[in-house]
């Protein structure tokens, strides 16, 4: 019975080794397919190519009645934050942080 139970006990740890060294070496190869993936697939090309930038719009242009049907509102910023026009918001805010502005979306 004791010899039983050794072989039992090889059996686990041998197929232990054999997961955790499969593990390790199919998470090296993703590691390696990821970074050779985004260094050849940005190579050549300028970083404003790959983040996307709306194009500017005026503000009076957009059918802001249309939106505000859908239950939709806006606001219009610049540069630094400051309010330049609010559509059908709920609050009377003047200015905004960058942090602010992305935690509305």
């Amino acid at each position: 019975m004791k010899g039983v139970d050794m072989d039992r006990r090889r059996n686990i740890l041998k197929n232990t080794f054999k997961f955790a060294a499969s593990f390790i070496v199919i998470n090296i190869l993703f590691l390696f397919v990821v970074v050779a993936f985004v260094l050849y697939s940005t190579a050549g090309k300028n970083i404003n190519s790959l983040v996307p930038i709306s194009r500017k719009v005026n503000p009076d242009d957009l059918d802001w009645e249309a939106i505000n049907e859908i239950g939709g509102w806006g606001i219009v910023v610049d540069n630094e934050g400051n309010v330049v026009k609010s559509y059908y918001q709920e609050d009377d805010k003047k200015n905004y942080t960058y942090i602010e502005l992305v935690d509305l979306c």
